[in-house]
């Protein structure tokens, strides 16, 4: 028993109006009309790896009703401004990054799912005015967010959440989208430990992001400011982007004084960047999942902290590197030992070996390296957060670099596929590990440090 939704979208007036697609009258009879409604709907032309243009039809897919949706298929028909058919095509439900959702997806109440359809006309000269697009799916019962909670973890979003910023010990911002999508694009929220709300909010950089910043960063052409991971530092009035050829360059916030750290690096796919302590901060690269990462240290007034990149060890995980960016915690195997090695970043040193273990791969959060200082101002306790697969379960772990480890402090609720990826961050007062997840599970969660055991 199908659940059909038609939504029409006018190019020109933009009305829009949702009624029952034609369906067996059985059918028809038991369906819940409108639960399934398509919005946000726009056509652009894309162009396939042989060089050939199509259209396509976007959108984001509304879940309305009481129940859940498995299999979701939707259909779209474009009629002239006469209300010919002209065309239309098959599509179907995607993830933040335009890939197709696994098969055992399904749609929630109150949940949107980004959508993509494939549109062929009868005449290439045809002029679309408007597109009926239907939904249908397969009921079920929901799944109540946090079925299965965590003693000391409280889940807060369940979207395709790739970026956290902490405002305050008791506030965060986090952006939901696509890992490869410049920050301006995400949709932001702001969240309140206090009140356990989350409100859409607007990133308060984006308005930095000007054609004269652009201009000056050279990446007007198509493409390369998506492709520029430009970030602004949180403790700095500069910024950090990837140039021409893969050249890593930081600059002041309106894109003057621009300084190239590294220029040997066109060969390599910069995955992200992670802020240390200060104005420090570790890039990190690699291909795919289960490639080698390579990574350095610098700051964001471009000075270089660590090694370049060729003479670092390479990790199987990316790097968790010391608040000084002088120190780093990777994984693999050298001198015979696989496992969790304390490395040096400014000389070449063997890597010395934490504790024998399988890397967790280059999709999991890096470590988490916390310094502290005693009263007395000598160094204090230093420890690593861990979050790694153990037995087929995703565990937090830690390991203190005194005492030694690891520790095992809890579960984790990440189920991540070969595909996906997890980030995690940690809040100005250590107390609290925000955990993000990308892919079918996706989701946000807050670990509250002080509910575990010691380390």
């Amino acid at each position: 028993m199908n659940l059909t939704c038609v939504r029409t979208l006018r190019l020109m007036a933009l009305a829009v109006v949702c009624g029952l697609m034609l369906l067996p009258v059985a059918e028809r009879t038991a369906a819940q009309n409108d639960a399934l409604q398509a919005e946000d709907i726009s056509i652009e032309t894309r162009q396939d790896i042989y060089g050939f243009e199509h259209l396509v039809a976007t959108g984001h897919l509304r879940n309305d009703g009481d129940e859940a949706y498995r299999n979701i298929t939707l259909q779209a028909s474009a009629l002239d401004a006469g209300g010919e058919v002209v065309g239309g095509g098959i599509g179907y439900l995607v993830n933040a990054c335009g890939a197709g959702v696994l098969p055992d997806f399904a749609l929630q109440p109150d949940h949107v799912q980004p959508f993509e359809i494939i549109l062929e006309l009868d005449d290439p000269e045809a002029r679309i005015d408007r597109l009926d697009i239907s939904a249908g799916g397969e009921p079920e019962a929901p799944t109540p967010l946090d079925i299965d909670p965590i003693p000391g973890i409280r889940q807060i979003a369940d979207a395709e959440v790739i970026a956290v910023e902490w405002l305050e010990p008791l506030a965060l911002r986090y952006g939901v989208g696509c890992p490869r999508d410049l920050f301006t694009t995400l949709d932001w929220y702001h969240y309140s430990l206090r009140t356990h709300t989350a409100l859409p909010t607007l990133h308060p950089r984006a308005r930095d992001v000007t054609d004269t910043l652009i201009q000056r960063m050279n990446v007007a052409e198509p493409g390369r400011i998506d492709d520029s991971m430009l970030t602004f530092a949180p403790n700095s009035t500069r910024l950090l982007y990837q140039g021409e050829a893969n050249r890593f360059y930081t600059a002041e916030a309106n894109g003057t004084f621009q300084r190239v750290i590294y220029d040997d690096l066109y060969n390599r796919t910069l995955q992200g960047i992670l802020w240390l302590g200060g104005d420090r901060f570790l890039a990190y690269y690699f291909g795919a999942a289960g490639d080698p990462v390579y990574y350095f240290t610098a700051t964001a007034a471009g000075q270089p902290v660590s090694l370049a990149p060729p003479n670092l060890p390479l990790s199987r995980i990316v790097p968790g590197a010391s608040p000084d960016g002088r120190r780093a915690v990777i994984a693999g195997t050298f001198d015979g030992e696989t496992g969790y090695f304390l490395t040096s970043l400014v000389n070449t040193s063997q890597p010395q070996l934490l504790f024998e273990a399988e890397p967790a791969g280059n999709n999991w959060p890096a470590p988490l390296f916390l310094s502290g200082q005693g009263t007395d101002g000598a160094p204090g306790r230093e420890v690593i957060y861990l979050a790694r697969p153990v037995d087929g379960e995703a565990r937090l772990q830690c390991f203190n670099l005194r005492e030694g480890g690891p520790t095992d402090l809890t579960a984790l609720p990440l189920d991540l596929s070969f595909e996906d990826r997890a980030w995690w961050w940690l809040s100005p007062d250590g107390q609290t590990i925000a955990l993000a997840a990308n892919g079918a599970h996706s989701g946000l969660w807050l670990i509250d440090l002080t509910a575990l055991d010691d380390c």
